[in-house]
């Protein structure tokens, strides 16, 4: 993929995310009491998942 075209696509995942983030905030869907919580749920499934990407990543390099 274009290098540009992935650094507009990630720059727009992450601006979703900022919405995403004010818009659970200003609804009262999390708040600082549960942020403990949440951050440790976050942790898990984004270590699970860049385990896995990389693991994919690294079969890709390989098989090439």
């Amino acid at each position: 993929m274009n290098p540009l075209i992935q650094d507009m696509l990630m720059s727009l995942l992450r601006k979703g995310l900022v919405i995403l983030g004010t818009y659970l905030v200003s609804h009262g869907i999390f708040t600082g009491a549960e942020w403990e919580n949440y951050a440790a749920g976050l942790a898990t499934i984004l270590v699970g998942a860049g385990w896995s990407l990389y693991n994919k990543y690294v079969l890709h390099k390989e098989s090439n």
